[in-house]
């Protein structure tokens, strides 16, 4: 880590950016007298965040996890949570037969259930390898034939 990264200097010859005061000052909770920081801001200086953590400050996107590359098998991922899509065609269909009210929080939770059962299965790989009685690792989803095959 670069010692422009955690004082705000002023280097213009090297073209090095650096999280501005206001990163740094929230990071330290330097500014939390302000009703503005106290009630709408996230204390989370992101910038400094990435920052100290060796990625590119202004773009979110540079941070990488290798296993998000690999998607698993279809087969597995509606074994994680098989009425899924049943529940995000019900909220996303005004026709539904199920009554299932419109709102923001229940797509955003559908969307996060699909996303975590990704997170699980990808995860799931190096996990049985450590851990491989785990009660987890002995329910259905695991114990089927593609899942077995899966190698990390």
């Amino acid at each position: 880590m670069e010692l422009a990264y955690c004082f705000p200097l002023d280097l213009p010859n090297e073209g090095l950016k650096v999280p501005g005061t206001v990163q740094i000052r929230r990071a330290g909770r330097w500014n939390n007298g302000d009703q503005m920081t106290g009630c709408y801001l996230t204390s989370l200086p992101f910038e400094f965040m990435r920052a100290v953590a060796d990625f590119d400050p202004e773009w979110c996107g540079s941070y990488f996890v290798p296993r998000a590359t690999v998607r698993p098998p279809v087969v597995l991922l509606v074994q994680v949570w098989p009425q899924l899509d049943k529940w995000k065609e019900a909220h996303s269909s005004p026709l539904s037969d199920f009554g299932v009210e419109q709102n923001m929080a229940a797509g955003a939770f559908l969307e996060l259930m699909e996303w975590l059962q990704e997170v699980l299965l990808q995860d799931a790989v190096f996990l049985r390898e450590s851990y491989p009685d785990h009660p987890l690792f002995q329910g259905p989803v695991f114990s089927c034939p593609v899942s077995q095959n899966v190698k990390g």
